[in-house]
């Protein structure tokens, strides 16, 4: 059974109102304005590939203006999650974003923000 199926066996509603509800939360979580974001960005990302680890810490140090603090889950052999909590600027936030989702090895960018 794929995920999309046990959603809707769990919650029974229409495929397409399972894709109408990950579009809004996509575009609400990618889409804030012009004010202040406060969250996390959750990054999960395979620490065996060449750097990623330095290349996470160095993107970080580039924006500590909104990165407030970060913490590290060492969830297998491989894998790791990083989530960065940020408070600042939509501009500089999604910024950000975006140079994280440039380095290498990484498996998922999840940022989980609001605007104040």
């Amino acid at each position: 059974m794929s995920a999309v199926e046990r959603l809707r066996s769990y919650s029974n509603v229409s495929y397409s109102r399972i894709i109408q509800e990950a579009l809004r939360i996509l575009i609400s979580e990618r889409t804030l304005g012009d004010c202040v974001a406060v969250g996390f960005i959750n990054v999960l990302y395979d620490h065996e590939k060449k750097d990623s680890d330095t290349a996470l810490t160095d993107v970080q140090h580039e924006f500590l203006d909104v990165v407030l603090f970060s913490n590290h889950i060492h969830i297998d052999e491989r894998r790791c999650l990083l989530s960065i909590a940020v408070k600042g600027q939509t501009r500089r936030v999604e910024a950000l974003i975006k140079a994280i989702e440039e380095v290498p090895g990484l498996m998922l960018v999840k940022p989980v923000l609001v605007c104040l």
